[in-house]
């Protein structure tokens, strides 16, 4: 049962992209990518938020891979807010 969704995923033929802090990691297992983000921190507590940063570009950068897709999605995000008078 470990790893049901990136199974799935790999066996219908989707890249999985896995984002954890280790090479061992048990999603590393489907992954097609792997992404290590550490979370140390200088305190007993860990920090995500390099693992937030990395996230961010990465939408980023598929995003602008599939702009003029995204163009219109944002356009009609903004239909649905304007009709439920949402901001």
């Amino acid at each position: 049962m470990k790893n049901l969704a990136s199974q799935i995923a790999r066996e219908r033929g989707c890249p999985v992209i896995a984002i954890t802090d280790s090479l061992v990691s048990p999603i590393s297992e489907n992954a097609s990518v792997l992404l290590i983000n550490k979370v140390d921190n200088f305190t007993f507590h860990n920090s995500y938020v390099s693992t937030m940063m990395n996230l961010e570009l990465l939408a980023g950068l598929v995003s602008k891979r599939n702009r003029s897709e995204n163009l219109e999605r944002l356009m009609r995000m903004e239909q649905y807010l304007d009709q439920t008078n949402q901001y």
